[in-house]
């Protein structure tokens, strides 16, 4: 695929990130269902699936926070796919969080 432009909305300014990710399946803004008694009752949207086993949260912010781990920490429960990536690109170096959905 080469090199993969990802464009985040974050306040009313459009941040763009270069990721390469050759040759890798790729999906933006993959919705994850949350199902109670039968029923969708909302849904998750993950910013990007890298091949079916990887989710990546962009985010542009002063510093990421407990609350936003706990958002990737819920993708991970609802996709059951191992590994999850918080990634922010504020400031100037790339700061991430890594995790790993146990069982």
């Amino acid at each position: 695929m080469g090199d993969y432009i990802v464009s985040t909305l974050i306040g009313g300014w459009e941040k763009e990130s270069r990721i390469c990710l050759l040759r890798l399946s790729v999906q933006r803004q993959v919705v994850f269902p949350l199902i109670y008694e039968g029923e969708m009752a909302c849904a998750y949207v993950a910013d990007i699936v890298v091949e079916n086993t990887v989710i990546l949260e962009l985010k542009s912010v002063k510093a990421l926070s407990p609350v936003m781990e706990a958002q990737l920490i819920n993708y991970l429960n609802l996709s059951k796919l191992p590994v999850g990536y918080l990634i922010n690109f504020n400031g100037s170096r790339m700061v991430y969080r890594r995790r790993v959905l146990t069982q």
